[in-house]
């Protein structure tokens, strides 16, 4: 039995990357043949994956991605994400 409404309801395969899950939507998830990847992300990385728009609103460029997770958060989760930078190569 699941914890969430619907979840007996849910028949479609999706694949998402998400920065938390509960066991019960994985469960759901991957019984449909979808795919959950946790992506860790810090809190000014979220913000410009949400609002890209902010930074330019503020002349400020997008920040880089972090490049390592910090110890607390090791296990927890299935990767780093990555963002779209406007850093010009070095």
């Amino acid at each position: 039995q699941t914890s969430w409404q619907g979840a007996d309801d849910f028949t479609s395969k999706i694949n998402i990357q998400v920065s938390k899950v509960s066991e019960s939507a994985r469960e759901v998830i991957e019984k449909q043949g979808g795919t959950v990847e946790t992506v860790y992300y810090n809190g000014l990385g979220l913000r410009a994956l949400m609002r890209p728009d902010w930074f330019a609103k503020q002349g400020r460029l997008l920040p880089r991605a972090v490049q390592q997770m910090p110890p607390k958060h090791a296990g927890k989760f299935d990767r780093i994400g990555t963002l779209l930078s406007t850093h010009a190569q070095s």
